[in-house]
């Protein structure tokens, strides 16, 4: 969903509690709702049902702001496991241990869950500054490539990246391992790379054809192509795609 502007999650909240015929929420608690509801209307209306129950707009503020402390510290947290923030362990320590004391153990696996990401898109890798400056390029590229393969098996994520092919593949229908860039193992690192393929006509027409380039986990063909349409004036590369009859 869009993220949703605070004067608008206002006028939500405000529209929900004249249906509801609920009073005695003021405006201050409102605003601070939406304020840190971050733009998403089903936040901001999961913590309205909270306040609903509550006594008075006190209360319903010292929530708030104990909400606010509770996903701080769990960035925080997040950010440590994920090695943001370098901490000690007594420092880590004691940041749980807050945790503990003002929320269930279940509760703070779940915020920890949502907060860690399940994809990390880089743009692009080719030009990440790299590890040792005095490798020649290829080894460095490598070694780039090499680490974000580590991340996604030590986080368990999708990781996404974009690299540019090399100039032979200018006069070729259709990409294949030997339109590699740089260095050639990055292909032996990748789970999957999709070549987008296009001819002056398809360019024109706005048509691009994705080919397996490499595929780890099942059989492909290179010369195999999803031809894909779209718009890029409106920002949408595929609006509609289809396999041609083989």
């Amino acid at each position: 969903m869009n993220s949703v502007s605070v004067e608008n999650l206002i006028i939500l909240t405000q529209s929900v509690l004249a249906k509801e015929e609920v009073d005695g929420i003021g405006d201050d608690v409102l605003e601070k709702l939406a304020d840190i509801s971050d733009g998403s209307p089903r936040k901001c209306l999961v913590k309205l049902q909270q306040l609903i129950e509550l006594p008075d707009d006190e209360s319903c503020l010292r929530m708030l702001s104990k909400d606010v402390q509770f996903e701080s510290s769990i960035k925080d947290l997040c950010e440590v496991f994920t090695k943001a923030q370098k901490k000690t362990w007594k420092d880590v320590a004691k940041l749980v241990k807050s945790l503990n004391e003002s929320q269930e153990p279940e509760t703070i696996r779940r915020a920890v869950i949502g907060w860690l990401p399940d994809v990390v898109v880089i743009d692009y890798a080719d030009i990440l500054a790299p590890m040792d400056g005095r490798q020649e390029k290829r080894y460095q590229v490598d070694e780039t490539w090499k680490r974000m393969r580590g991340l996604s098996q030590k986080r368990r994520i999708c990781v996404i990246t974009a690299t540019q092919a090399d100039a032979a593949s200018y006069r070729v229908k259709t990409l294949g391992k030997s339109n590699f860039s740089e260095s050639k193992t990055k292909l032996a690192h990748a789970n999957a790379f999709i070549g987008i393929n296009a001819l002056p006509d398809e360019v024109e027409k706005q048509i691009r054809r994705l080919n397996f380039i490499v595929r780890r986990e099942e059989a492909y063909s290179e010369l195999e192509c999803l031809y894909v349409a779209g718009c890029l004036a409106i920002g949408n590369p595929m609006i509609i795609a289809t396999l041609p009859n083989l």
